[in-house]
């Protein structure tokens, strides 16, 4: 009896559709890894304020003209930071703030600033 065993041990080591099973176990198991590290990761702040721009149905740009608005920053100014942000990826502070706080008249009463 063991040597029947053997053989059928050693015939399905030898499949094909045993290494296939095993290949797409091995991808789930790596799949499902990736993706629990990703939900615990931080979210970044550009991540943060794209969720918010879209959240409050608003272009980045009215973004920045409504936490320029918080902080008495002239037009020209934010032109001017935005431009940067384009560039750089990087928040001037009153942005970095209004991010910080998540919210605008947008996410209060349904409507862009």
């Amino acid at each position: 009896m063991e040597g029947a065993v053997q053989r059928v041990l050693v015939s399905m080591l030898l499949s094909p559709l045993f290494y296939a099973v095993v290949l797409i176990a091995i991808w789930a198991l790596v799949l499902w890894v990736s993706q629990r590290k990703q939900r615990r990761r931080r979210k970044t702040e550009y991540e943060f304020f794209i969720e918010l721009t879209r959240s409050m149905g608003i272009s980045e740009y009215d973004a920045f003209i409504h936490a320029a608005r918080v902080w008495d920053i002239p037009e020209h100014r934010v032109e001017v930071d935005f431009k940067g942000y384009l560039r750089s990826g990087n928040f001037p502070p009153y942005v970095s703030q209004f991010i910080a706080k998540g919210t605008g008249p947008a996410s209060k009463e349904g409507q862009a600033p």
